[in-house]
């Protein structure tokens, strides 16, 4: 297990440089929503939805994370040119 200490110093030295992530970008989706009966074709939930959140996932996750550390961080991914590649456009932009 990691020392706080060391975490700090690790984050401190990061500053100074910058971090390129590489790897899968992926858009996760939370849906909050109440459950109002079970399906009679099939024994699964019929959830009414109350709302929606969009959130980075995978590699973008990892990107956004570092940089309220103050890193410097350039991401490196493929994004598709759908509804959720800009969605994860503007959630990178944010």
């Amino acid at each position: 297990m990691m020392h706080y200490s060391r975490l700090v110093e690790i984050l401190d030295r990061s500053r100074r440089k910058r971090l390129l992530v590489v790897g899968d970008v992926m858009l996760d989706v939370y849906v909050a929503g109440s459950v109002e009966r079970i399906c009679p074709e099939a024994p699964v939930q019929v959830v009414r939805m109350h709302g929606e959140q969009a959130m980075l996932g995978g590699c973008g996750n990892v990107a956004r994370n570092l940089t309220p550390f103050g890193v410097r961080v350039q991401l490196c991914a493929v994004v598709g040119a759908d509804e959720n590649g800009r969605c994860v456009r503007r959630l990178l932009g944010e």
